[in-house]
């Protein structure tokens, strides 16, 4: 008795069940919160794009329109198709771009290069 017994106090932090359902459904629910947003975002693109391809349809030459049914009907035809020759043009376009901005900048270093030269 002279000598007390060593104790060990071991303290431990439990949080209740209902306190981790509470913060996964919050968590949740800001998800949904998320994906709502970009759906109304997507649904608003798609109110602006048939809008625009409303004003063609009525606006246009007949020539335009003629031309604007032309590309529905290929689209009716093969959507994949069509949405891949899409994609296809754009990386085109977007390379033919990319190297257009590389030649400038390639005539700005040799212009630059003149000019030291000739000094």
């Amino acid at each position: 008795m002279a000598i007390p017994l060593k104790q060990e106090v071991r303290h431990e932090q439990h949080v209740s069940k209902p306190v981790v359902l509470c913060a996964l459904l919050i968590v949740v629910i800001v998800g949904l919160l998320f994906v709502e947003n970009y759906s109304w975002q997507e649904a608003d693109r798609h109110k602006e794009n048939d809008m625009k391809y409303r004003y063609l349809e009525v606006f246009q030459p007949p020539e335009g329109q003629r031309i604007l049914h032309q590309v529905d009907s290929l689209y009716d035809s093969n959507p994949d198709e069509f949405r891949k020759a899409v994609h296809r043009q754009e990386a085109t376009k977007q390379e033919q771009f990319e190297d257009f901005q590389r030649v400038q900048e390639k005539q700005e270093e040799i212009k630059h290069l003149q000019e030291k030269w000739n000094r």
